[in-house]
């Protein structure tokens, strides 16, 4: 067990925090592999998700979204202790796209499927720093 950080101490008691351990690998395979599947093939994707060709933005964005989450899997190997970070980020993400889902028929499919993604890994990076 790694040493933890000191937090008080008095005359016959010293209370110490745990180390924050390595992110467990199911969660950085989980973001990378999903950051690669809309990197390498969002036009598939967002054509099996939508059931039709997705616009040149749709694309933009599913590839940046893929972009984040490759970079994001990488800091969360890298620094564990950004899970709080990931955490936030993936439940706005999960948040806007329920926003976009009732709003925007034409992207709903689209939205409730990243948005149930974002919050799945919400939940397991959430669950996994505490």
């Amino acid at each position: 067990m790694r040493a933890g950080r000191i937090l008080g101490m008095s005359r016959n008691t010293v209370t110490v925090t745990p180390a924050r351990t390595a992110v467990p690998a199911r969660i950085v395979v989980a973001d990378a592999a999903w950051g690669l599947t809309l990197l390498l093939a969002e036009g598939r994707l967002l054509r099996a998700a939508a059931g039709r060709d997705p616009s040149p933005v749709e694309r933009v964005a599913a590839t940046a979204l893929g972009g984040r989450l490759v970079v994001q899997s990488l800091a969360l190997q890298v620094r564990p202790s950004l899970a709080p970070t990931v955490t936030a980020v993936e439940a706005a993400h999960a948040a806007s796209m329920a926003v976009l889902g009732a709003v925007s028929p034409r992207h709903r499919r689209v939205a409730l499927l990243s948005g149930t993604v974002a919050a799945i890994l919400a939940l397991d990076t959430w669950r996994s720093s505490q």
